[in-house]
């Protein structure tokens, strides 16, 4: 088992913490004003975070690994279904708790470990940022059309 830096640990979580808000409320949230899929991305990624940094302090074999992503599977499966662009914020939030909690195993953490992580962070809100942006959707639109009955 690798002993626990709680300083690293804090600044691995709020770099964590500070993103998913990021992406969930100022980026998801603002454009697309679903409150329900606010808490589930940011319940999911802090849920992911202190798995994972479970996994990277105490010694766990493959079979966790497998187990937790069998799980979350299985959550996949039973939920609502999301449309291609929820999914990528899903998607999103896992990244960033993977990327901000592997750093919370080493002790201590370099600043260049730390930068490097914070600009991981940067590009992947950057890129959901821009691609989700309404100057790169305007001009296109989508209908759901339902039928009640068919002649």
């Amino acid at each position: 088992m690798n002993p626990v830096n709680l300083g690293t640990f804090g600044v691995m979580f709020a770099m964590d913490l500070v993103a998913i808000a990021l992406v969930a409320y100022g980026l998801y949230f603002r454009r697309h004003a679903r409150r329900d899929l606010l808490a589930t991305f940011t319940v999911f990624n802090v849920g992911l975070f202190l798995v994972l940094t479970v996994l990277s302090v105490r010694q766990a074999g493959i079979g966790v690994g497998f187990g937790l992503f069998a799980i979350l599977s299985i959550i996949r499966i039973r939920s609502d279904e999301f449309s291609n662009t929820e999914l990528a914020y899903c998607f999103l939030a896992m990244v960033l708790a993977v990327v901000n909690a592997l750093g919370v195993g080493r002790n201590p953490v370099a600043v260049a470990d730390l930068t490097f992580t914070l600009m991981l962070n940067l590009a992947a809100i950057l890129v959901v940022a821009v691609m989700d942006s309404r100057s790169l959707s305007r001009g296109t639109g989508r209908r759901q059309i339902t039928l009640d009955t068919i002649h």
